[in-house]
C-alpha cells in the first residue's frame, strides 16, 4: 500500500507515478464525482490513482451552492428516491467531514395561505424522507420570528415562514480533503496530469497515457478499470469508446452572486418558486450573502465562465421581491459561475432544471467505465455504485465497501485570527501552510480553492494580492 504524506512534493508522486507498475483503479477527474470513486476504492484497500488535468475542484465542483442538502425542490418532479438517498448522504457529511459541513437553519417566507400549506407539507414530506437522518423537523414560524431571522424581509402580507435546516459545506475545502483522506489510505491524487489517451490490450482498456503540465514529461499508467468521471466532459470519452447508450450528458449553467449582506443572524432563506420554476437560495458565506443559481444554456465560446448581466439582474430581482431596502449590483462583492452535467434521454427535450439529478453508470464494451450526472451531496454513494457496477461487470474483483466509515481528514486546522483581510478569513500561516502541504501549482489554486477569497470578495482579493504572489513565488523558487 502507497502511504503518501499530506506534504508529499511533487516530485516524490511523479515517481511514485513512474515506478508504479500497475494499479488497481485508474480515476480520469479529480472533482465531486472522481474523488468519490478514489475514496470508495481505498475504502476496499485498492491501488487508486486519481489524475486530473488541472486542480481539484477547478471544475464544477467547486462552484456549487454549497449545500448538502436532499433538494426539495426535486420532490415536485417525483424524485423522491433521490431526495431520500441525498438526506441519507447528507448525514455522512456532517458525520464525516464536520469541521467543512455544518447544519444551517432556512426559512421560507409566506405572504399567502395556499402556499403556506404547500409548502410546509412539501417540508413535512422532507422530514420524513430523511427519517433518523433529520436534523430538526421543519416548523411554523411566526411573523415577528421571521423577521428577527430575516429583517430586510417586506412586512406587507408577510404570515409568517416555515423553517427547516439543511447542510452547508465548503466544496473547494472538501475536494482538498478528499485527497489528504485518499492519500491517507494509500490512494495517490496528482492535479495538473492530463489525460491523453486510453490504452487497449486484445480490444480491453487497460490503462491511460499522460502528460505533466509542469513539466511536459509523459507517463503511462496501467489497470484493467479506468472510470472516467470528468463531469461535462464525459460524454466526449464516451464518444471515443463507441458507447451507444439513452442516455446523453447536458450541461447547464448555474450563476451565483455573492452580496456585502447586512443580515448577519446566520439564516439562510429559500425562495421557493420563481418565474422560470426554480428554487433560489440565500445563503450566509464566509460573512457574506451566497445567492443561487441559475439554470441557463452555457455561454458559447470558452472561459473565464462567468454570470451574465441577464443572470445577475435575474437573482437581484427573485430576491428583491422578498426585501426592502433592495439590493443593488454595488452589493455584490463576488459572483461565479459553474456547468452541471445532468443526464437525460437522448429525446428528452425539458429545459434542463426539470431533468433529474440522477447519476448513471455506464460501461463501455471495452471495459471503460463513466459515472455521470448526479450531485455534490451523493458523491460517496456515486463512487460506491460506480465500483460496485464495475465489480458485477466483472472489471473489478474486490471487498465490498466501507467508505461510509471513513472520516474526512482535514489537512490542517485554519487560524481563528490575524487575517490577511478583514474580510478574508486566512491568515499568512494559513497560506504558508497551504503552499507547503496541498498541491498548490498555481496563483488561482490558492486564492480560487485552497482559500475562497474570490469568491469571497473581488476587491479583499485584488487588495492581498501582492502578499499572496509573493508568497506565491517565494514557494516556488524555495519551496519546492
Amino acid at each position: 500500500m502507497i502511504l503518501v504524506p499530506m506534504n508529499y512534493p511533487r516530485t516524490q508522486q511523479l515517481n511514485i507515478l513512474k515506478t508504479t507498475s500497475r494499479w488497481d483503479v485508474i480515476v480520469i477527474g479529480g472533482g465531486a464525482s472522481g474523488l468519490g470513486v478514489a475514496l470508495d476504492a481505498v475504502s476496499r484497500g485498492l491501488k487508486t490513482l486519481v489524475v486530473e488535468r488541472a486542480d481539484f475542484g477547478s471544475g464544477t465542483s467547486g462552484k456549487s451552492t454549497k449545500l448538502a442538502h436532499g433538494g426539495v425542490r426535486y420532490l415536485a418532479q417525483g424524485s423522491w428516491k433521490l431526495v431520500r438517498e441525498a438526506l441519507q448522504e447528507r448525514k455522512y457529511m456532517m458525520e464525516k467531514a464536520a469541521h467543512l459541513c455544518v447544519a444551517r437553519k432556512f426559512i421560507i417566507p409566506v405572504y399567502d395561505w395556499f402556499h403556506l400549506i404547500k409548502y410546509f407539507v412539501g417540508l413535512k414530506i422532507y422530514d420524513i424522507l430523511a427519517g433518523s437522518n433529520n436534523l430538526n423537523s421543519s416548523r411554523w414560524m411566526t411573523k415577528a420570528q421571521v423577521l428577527s431571522a430575516l429583517p430586510r424581509l417586506k412586512q406587507s402580507g408577510l404570515l409568517g415562514g416555515i423553517g427547516y435546516e439543511d447542510g452547508s459545506f465548503d466544496d473547494s475545502r472538501l475536494c482538498i480533503d478528499l485527497v489528504t483522506t485518499i492519500h491517507h489510505h494509500g490512494g495517490l491524487c496528482i492535479n495538473y496530469m492530463p489525460f491523453t489517451g486510453l490504452i487497449h490490450f486484445n480490444g480491453k482498456v487497460d490503462g491511460i497515457h499522460l502528460q505533466d503540465v509542469t513539466n511536459g514529461l509523459e507517463y503511462t499508467a496501467h489497470s484493467g478499470l479506468v472510470v472516467n468521471a470528468t463531469g461535462v466532459e464525459a460524454g466526449n470519452l464516451m464518444l471515443k469508446e463507441h458507447i451507444k447508450e439513452k442516455y446523453v450528458i447536458r450541461s447547464s449553467k448555474g450563476s451565483h452572486i455573492v452580496l456585502k449582506s447586512d443580515i448577519n443572524t446566520g439564516f439562510g432563506m429559500m425562495i421557493p418558486s420563481t418565474a422560470d420554476g426554480r428554487v433560489i437560495f440565500a445563503i450566509p458565506w464566509k460573512g457574506k450573502l451566497l445567492v443561487g443559481t441559475t439554470d441557463v444554456s452555457p455561454d458559447k465560446g470558452t472561459a473565464p465562465l462567468m454570470p451574465s448581466p441577464d443572470e445577475v439582474n435575474y437573482l437581484l430581482s427573485h430576491l428583491n421581491a422578498y426585501f426592502d431596502p433592495p439590493f443593488v449590483e454595488g452589493d455584490i462583492s463576488a459572483s461565479f459561475s459553474g456547468l452541471r452535467p445532468l443526464v437525460s434521454l437522448v429525446d428528452d427535450k425539458r429545459h434542463t432544471l426539470e431533468v433529474s439529478r440522477h447519476h448513471k453508470v455506464v460501461i463501455a464494451p471495452t471495459g471503460l467505465v463513466s459515472i455521470i450526472g448526479g450531485k455534490w451531496t451523493i458523491f460517496r454513494k456515486m463512487g460506491m455504485d460506480t465500483l460496485n457496477a464495475a465489480s458485477e461487470a466483472a472489471l473489478l474483483d474486490c471487498m465490498p465497501s466501507t467508505s461510509a466509515q471513513l472520516q474526512i481528514t482535514p489537512s490542517f486546522t485554519f487560524s481563528q485570527s490575524d487575517y490577511i483581510h478583514p474580510e478574508l478569513p486566512y491568515s499568512l500561516a494559513d497560506i504558508k501552510q497551504i503552499l507547503e502541504q496541498e498541491y498548490v501549482v498555481t496563483l488561482d489554486d490558492l486564492v480560487s480553492r485552497r482559500t475562497s477569497c474570490t469568491s469571497i470578495s473581488t476587491l479583499a482579493t485584488q487588495e492581498v494580492m501582492p502578499v499572496l504572489t509573493r508568497l506565491f513565488e517565494d514557494f516556488k523558487t524555495n519551496g519546492s
